[in-house]
């Protein structure tokens, strides 16, 4: 069965795309007239973690100490907030389009439930943030097999240099540790560092 990747809005038209391109390019070149900073300038780690959690948000529980102290302090600094994940449990590469793109799961079809191997093949331009970067300082990290979810594929279309997997990719993760039945997230956040170029502006995934 043939089933539309997402239902045509009413009134949608050329001339209202781009009366909505208008809008928020007006709105976008008034806050970046103040700002100093750009992001492709940046080394970007763009980490999502199913195991992170601050239990200080838990209702009615007291902490003797910050769990998360380093995170805090750096969304003190920052511009930050709080995601709302739309499931737990499974479904973790609609997580990581979601927030790659900003394009929410819920405009799409009822009858999408992967949105890298449904949605992405038909696709011939995907908004990422990854795209303020270099492709060739673009790198993912995955400790689990490359071709879960056709990651392989969605990376390659997005133009990644580099996919770090346990297997069914050209890199290979190194120095792995386990946490229970999978790899701790210690092993990530290690093949992370040592990929970690000073002199170039990267992004990580």
């Amino acid at each position: 069965m043939t089933i539309t990747d997402i239902e045509k809005p009413a009134n949608y038209s050329k001339n209202e795309i781009n009366k909505l391109y208008e809008k928020y390019t007006s709105v976008a070149t008034e806050i970046n007239a103040t700002r100093t900073e750009n992001i492709s300038d940046q080394t970007v780690i763009f980490i999502l973690s199913e195991s992170l959690a601050n239990p200080d948000r838990v209702p009615g529980l007291t902490l003797s100490a910050p769990v998360l102290p380093q995170i805090q302090q750096i969304q003190a600094g920052t511009t930050s907030g709080l995601m709302k994940s739309d499931g737990y449990g499974g479904g973790t590469a609609n997580m990581e389009f979601q927030t790659l793109t900003g394009l929410p799961m819920y405009n799409f079809n009822d009858m999408i439930s992967v949105l890298y191997t449904e949605v992405v093949p038909d696709m011939t331009y995907i908004p990422s943030i990854s795209n303020a970067f270099e492709p060739e300082n673009r790198l993912a990290i995955h400790l689990s097999d490359a071709t879960h979810y056709a990651r392989n594929s969605v990376y390659t279309k997005l133009k990644f240099d580099k996919f770090i997997a346990t297997s069914g990719s050209d890199d290979t993760a190194d120095n792995i540790s386990t946490f229970g039945a999978y790899p701790s997230d210690a092993s990530t956040y290690d093949n992370v560092l040592s990929e970690i170029d000073a002199s170039q502006s990267q992004f990580f995934l």
